[in-house]
């Protein structure tokens, strides 16, 4: 079930985010299962990889936010 639930995710994700209502959840549940694969397949450059190319999906704003939101917690 888990595996059906997975395939229907990685095939909505290129059309949820196109829609700000469904970008942010989708990003989300995406960073945390790339999460878990780094964690439980042992394999985190692939991981980290597909995390990092998310970001071509935020928008001006979005992106700003998280830039300062993270610099935040660093100082």
């Amino acid at each position: 079930m888990i595996t059906w639930a997975l395939l229907a995710f990685q095939f909505t994700f290129p059309i949820a985010v196109w829609f700000n209502r469904t970008k942010l959840p989708f990003m989300a549940f995406g960073g945390l299962f790339h999460l878990g694969t780094a964690l439980w397949m042992g394999i985190p450059e692939m991981a980290f990889a597909f995390i990092a190319c998310y970001a071509i999906w935020l928008d001006e704003g979005e992106a700003d936010a998280l830039r300062l939101r993270t610099l935040s917690r660093s100082v």
